[in-house]
């Protein structure tokens, strides 16, 4: 009895967890172009342009028996691409902590957009990072294929976010070119040969609040655990 007690246990240990998966977007099918978001006046109307009080942090369970851990898996449907090629990926995102997870999950970027005769208001935008690193181990951040590729969410904006429990998992699909970002400071080139890509979630919280004439704005980034694998590849001549 107790060797088939034990049997049971070890079997039950060795069988793989799968993951729940609870939504799929497609990050390139956005219904505005971001554009329309950027350049917002900070300060309210009529007060002129003087400059606000900004405020940066990082936002933290501190709370060590409730991390916040992502599993992050990039697939490629090959391996062996040329320099400038636009590169068609699905990327799993999977909650491996303890504890819920609450993600941005709207692709319309009027989100981020503060709704007029307010005194204050918030908003969150994620995004994936993916930086290129060849025998010379240069990180290259990678270019998008387009610069709608974020995710959006606010309180004022009901169905805009996602909790995900520990267990579960979103596939999210990105097109990006082994290219270097063209926003980057500075270049560096992309050798041939073998190299691997990795990828990074980010997430991060925009707060505005105005007493009169007098305006506060924060950034503050969530800081998660990430179990991400690189996923090797060729760049080709």
């Amino acid at each position: 009895m107790k060797t088939i007690m034990l049997l049971s246990l070890m079997a039950m240990l060795s069988t793989p967890i799968h993951c729940q998966q609870i939504g799929e977007l497609d990050l390139g099918r956005q219904p505005r172009d971001p554009a329309e978001a950027r350049g917002v006046n900070i300060m309210p109307l009529g007060c002129g342009v003087a400059p606000a009080v900004h405020g940066d942090g990082v936002i933290v369970n501190s709370d060590l028996n409730k991390r916040s851990t992502l599993k992050i898996e990039l697939t490629l449907l090959k391996n062996t691409f040329k320099q400038g090629e636009k590169v068609e990926s699905s990327i799993l995102m999977q909650n491996v902590g303890t504890d819920t997870i609450v993600i941005p999950w709207s692709l319309d970027s009027t989100v981020s957009i503060r709704p007029k005769d307010v005194s204050q208001y918030a908003y969150e935008m994620g995004w994936f990072e993916l930086k290129l690193k060849g025998a010379s181990k240069i990180e290259v951040p990678l270019e998008s294929e387009s610069q709608s590729h974020f995710l959006y969410s606010s309180v004022a904006a009901p169905g805009s976010s996602l909790s995900i429990n520990p267990g579960e998992g979103v596939i999210l699909k990105l097109r990006f070119l082994i290219d270097e970002k063209r926003t980057s400071s500075e270049l560096v080139p992309i050798n041939t040969g073998d190299a691997n890509i990795e990828v990074t979630w980010r997430q991060a919280r925009f707060e505005w609040q105005a007493d009169g004439c007098a305006v506060k704005t924060g950034y503050f980034n969530y800081e998660y655990q990430e179990d991400a694998k690189p996923i090797k590849i060729k760049v080709a001549e």
